[in-house]
């Protein structure tokens, strides 16, 4: 069984996807990521962090007036269905191993004194979580994201052996996240 770490932008782009009003983005997206979640040969999990995140992300969205269609009942859905896949067992929630912070503050660190590159603390507690799956298991883990920064990590680790990174919209085609033409250096 393979390890699949859910980080919160993947949850924000299946719930935006719901929305019949969603961007093109999102609706591209939706039947890769579908496709991804309903594949029995993977074991899928997400940190206490990608919780609270999705929980405020989804407020937000149900908060901004310039996009009426992320309504009550999306937002109520939305939430219920995470949360029943966490109840079942469909998804897991890996705690935040010990020491966690200290690993975020060096990555950050490392990634703008050494490389110049943009790491946001969330998404190194995200690869945090993710390598302390992999090192339990002894197997690799691949983070399923449409965030750009888990090359950086990978980069400055050395963790390429125990940690895959997907991007949603490489594996959609997007053209609009990770592989727009335009993307530049963080």
């Amino acid at each position: 069984m393979s390890l699949t770490y859910v980080d919160t932008s993947a949850l924000m782009r299946w719930a935006e996807g719901q929305s019949a009003g969603t961007s093109p983005r999102n609706r591209t997206i939706a039947p890769v990521l579908k496709a991804i979640l309903d594949d029995g040969s993977r074991s899928f999990a997400c940190s206490d962090l990608t919780l609270l995140e999705f929980h405020s992300n989804l407020s937000a969205r149900l908060r901004a007036r310039n996009e009426p269609h992320y309504d009550d009942e999306w937002w109520t859905s939305s939430r219920n269905t995470v949360l029943e896949m966490i109840a079942s067992r469909k998804i897991a929630v890996r705690r935040t191993p010990p020491r966690a912070f200290e690993h975020v503050m060096a990555l950050i660190s490392t990634a703008t004194s050494d490389h110049g590159r943009r790491l946001h603390a969330w998404d190194a507690l995200h690869a945090v979580v993710a390598a302390d799956w992999a090192s339990t298991t002894g197997e690799p883990v691949e983070i399923l994201t449409s965030d750009g920064d888990f090359e950086v990590i990978l980069e400055i680790t050395g963790l390429a052996s125990a940690l895959q990174v997907s991007n949603l919209d490489i594996l959609a085609h997007t053209g609009e996240g990770e592989d727009r033409p335009t993307k530049s250096q963080h």
